[in-house]
């Protein structure tokens, strides 16, 4: 048997080599909706990272003249932020409907009755026709009790759409649901001029499979004799903190006690669209903040709340 040269096996090796190259293909970018990148503000970096946090959904779900749309969510445990287009027919015409007819002014508004999250499947043809009370009755077991907000910059009017973001905070104490979800949507309305319009008369729900998941920091606040006296997280979109009791007079007493500490030191104070509850006279106080601009964990080094410093990493 010839044995092959030394130099004829590094040239079938390159060969070899280059041709995997060849057939490796690269992983595409992650591409985030406009409206998460407004919310958020997120670096090139921090989005193309955020593989598991980011979903592509593109489902539809027609409700009568109305179709609802979810395009993107961005979230975890805690946070979800869903990309949310509402499209009407044309028996509503909303260019016509705004004050000056071609886009939102100052005494323009769009509103939602009530936004909810459901686990599991619920289809437009089990509600449509139902009120509010009977589908809170019906699904009760199966409706998340979240923080809810939701933001608009107004109708894109050459598709006769109303573009959302609709985000939910599950608080210190639940955890957002992965697989089926459902959102439900009661009666949209425009308020034009002082004058209330109904755009689309709900119930409305579109149901999809939730797959978010990313980094969320847990932690516990300690008392006297290290006794539990409350718990908070925090995330790149939120922080929260709550107090089981406390000696603060308020919610924004205690708010002014919340930072974040960062790598370098520093505290950094959450700003953003804020919330959150107090009751006396135990001065029972949660505070929770939907952050202005997205964090990198990995600047974060640990959390102030109260009389409590809480450290992740050393």
């Amino acid at each position: 048997m010839k044995k092959m040269k030394y130099s004829a096996a590094i040239t079938i090796l390159a060969a070899l080599l280059l041709s995997l190259a060849a057939c490796k293909t690269e992983e595409p970018a992650v591409v985030w909706d406009a409206r998460l990148v407004e919310q958020f503000k997120p670096t090139e970096a921090m989005m193309q990272e955020m593989k598991t946090e980011i979903q592509e959904v593109n489902v539809e779900s027609v409700c009568g003249d109305v179709t609802l749309k979810v395009g993107q969510t961005l979230g975890n445990e805690k946070d979800l932020c869903i990309v949310l287009d509402i499209g009407f027919s044309d028996g509503v015409p909303l260019q016509d409907m705004l004050l000056n007819g071609t886009e939102m002014g100052e005494d323009d508004r769009v509103e939602m009755g009530s936004i909810r999250l459901y686990s599991g499947k619920i289809t437009y043809d089990e509600i449509v026709g139902m009120p509010l009370v009977a589908v809170s009755n019906k699904y009760r077991d199966r409706e998340e009790s979240f923080n809810c907000y939701m933001r608009t910059e107004g109708p894109d009017l050459e598709r006769n759409t109303i573009p959302f973001l609709v985000g939910f905070e599950a608080g210190t104490r639940n955890t957002l649901p992965q697989g089926e979800v459902t959102l439900f949507i009661e009666d949209i309305t425009l308020l034009t001029g002082g004058e209330e319009r109904l755009l689309g008369e709900g119930p409305f729900v579109i149901s999809w499979n939730l797959e978010n998941a990313g980094e969320v920091e847990t932690f516990i606040l300690r008392g006297e004799g290290e006794a539990e006296i409350g718990r908070g997280y925090i995330s790149p979109f939120s922080i929260c903190v709550e107090l089981d009791s406390s000696d603060y007079s308020s919610m924004d007493e205690f708010a002014d006690t919340v930072k974040i500490i960062l790598e370098t030191r520093e505290d950094l104070d959450p700003r953003g669209s804020s919330g959150g509850n107090y009751e006396s006279p135990n001065g029972k106080v949660e505070y929770s903040v939907s952050l202005r601009e997205m964090l990198d964990m990995n600047t974060v080094r640990g959390v102030r709340a109260g009389d409590n410093v809480i450290i992740f990493r050393q």
